[in-house]
């Protein structure tokens, strides 16, 4: 069953098994069992969780103003990141397992498009019905989009990894599905509603939705201004979400480098490069009040899992879990002991 939280001798089943429930039981393990050592904690660390990192956030807004009306500024954050590491063949650097350090995430826009039609029979659709005026300016939209580029985060992963930065590694990684979203600011027409119930009638009202992922570093006013200047006359626009890229934090300090040094400790072969998230995660809603973020899982998933995110026989490794919590009794006895 989807969320009954089965564990048999290999996995730990259930939706939310890998995104993003296991993080959250392991970081709950690992404080149990550092409290369970009796010793004194020489620093404070909180936990807080949400349900909505992708959608609203209103559950970290909440959190992350609490703290703050309380005069809390933490020192570190650590959230949730990417669940597998990705071939650094994508990345240009062939023969390297590579996995991100995030120190900033995407924006995530959602907007709704709507056109008016007057309905009536399909054998005259003068002048077009609404649903290919949503057609044509899901087309404009397209066209408009910003030219995809290299951050200066990806320049200094690649900087790490030793790869030389050219137009042809970005045409290698906009011709890659992973590597696009790293270039590119995406769009995504994911919802189309008010369609004709029959196919010789025309549609009404119609509506699309995009969701638009925006690099870091990419303004989200300007960039809402560019999409309403591509739009043909007649069409509506309706902004259901907005939240801007993150800011990019460093990997300078201590508390980062113990971070790092749990995960090689755990994790030999793998190289840990700056990153961005190309997801979401509540580590934004926290900027006001912690100094520096990093989005990385403390597991690493089979590659051939991750498509079971949010999807049927969702699952991780009973491993997998317990290597996670491995790596964060590591990093809390470093960072809080």
């Amino acid at each position: 069953p989807p969320f009954s939280g089965l564990i048999d001798d290999e996995f730990i089943w259930g939706r939310g098994s890998l995104d993003i429930k296991g993080m959250m039981f392991a970081e709950l393990e690992a404080a149990e069992l550092l409290l369970a050592q009796g010793m004194p904690l020489q620093s404070t660390l909180i936990l807080a969780f949400g349900d909505d990192e992708e959608t609203t956030s209103e559950g970290a807004t909440v959190l992350a103003s609490v703290l703050e009306e309380r005069g809390i500024r933490d020192a570190f954050l650590l959230d949730e990141g990417t669940t597998s590491h990705a071939d650094g063949a994508t990345f240009g650097a062939d023969g390297v397992q590579i996995q991100g350090m995030c120190l900033s995430q995407k924006g995530f826009l959602t907007i709704r498009l709507h056109a008016h039609g007057r309905g009536g029979h399909a054998s005259n659709p003068f002048g077009g019905t609404s649903l290919e005026k949503l057609a044509d300016a899901v087309r404009c939209v397209r066209a408009a989009m910003p030219a995809p580029k290299i951050t200066p985060l990806l320049a200094n992963a690649l900087d790490e990894l030793g790869v030389e930065q050219s137009g042809d590694l970005l045409e290698h990684l906009l011709t890659s599905r992973d590597g696009f979203p790293y270039v590119a600011d995406t769009m995504a027409v994911t919802q189309v509603l008010g369609s004709a119930p029959s196919a010789n009638v025309l549609p009404v009202d119609a509506t699309v939705t995009i969701n638009f992922r925006l690099l870091p570093g990419t303004d989200l006013e300007g960039f809402i201004a560019l999409i309403e200047s591509s739009l043909p006359e007649g069409i509506g626009l309706e902004g259901v979400h907005a939240t801007p890229a993150a800011r990019a934090d460093t990997t300078d300090g201590p508390v980062y480098e113990a971070l790092l040094s749990a995960f090689e400790r755990y994790y030999g072969g793998v190289r840990f490069v700056p990153l961005f998230m190309c997801g979401g995660c509540d580590a934004i809603r926290y900027e006001a009040v912690t100094a520096q973020s990093v989005r990385i899982l403390p597991f690493l998933a089979p590659p051939e899992l991750e498509s079971r995110i949010h999807g049927i026989d969702e699952r991780m490794p009973k491993r997998a879990y317990l290597q996670s919590i491995r790596v964060l009794v590591r990093f809390l006895q470093d960072v809080l002991l």
